[in-house]
């Protein structure tokens, strides 16, 4: 009698019939899925970044895209988003 060589199974099927295999996600935890609270840390400016975010909250009157240059002119690349947190946060309140 000949006999077959045996295949491995993928690691996803299970044993039985080549059905995949299903994993049980837990729920998320209370320490995965916590919600902002009323304490949270708000992000901190230097002196001048606060100055210069005030100047572009009273440029409402200005186009958009000039209001951007400026901001990307003032701000350099590695503030720019706990700048941008911070606008966030002031706009939110």
């Amino acid at each position: 009698i000949l006999k077959s060589p045996t295949l491995p199974l993928s690691p996803n099927l299970s044993p039985e019939r080549g059905k995949p295999k299903t994993t049980k996600i837990s729920p998320p935890t209370t320490a995965t899925a916590t919600a902002m609270s009323v304490d949270a840390p708000v992000p901190t400016l230097r002196p001048e970044e606060r100055a210069g975010l005030l100047a572009l909250l009273a440029s409402a009157a200005r186009p958009l895209a000039d209001v951007v240059a400026d901001f990307l002119a003032r701000f350099p690349r590695e503030r720019r988003l706990r700048v941008g947190a911070t606008l966030c946060f002031l706009l939110e309140a």
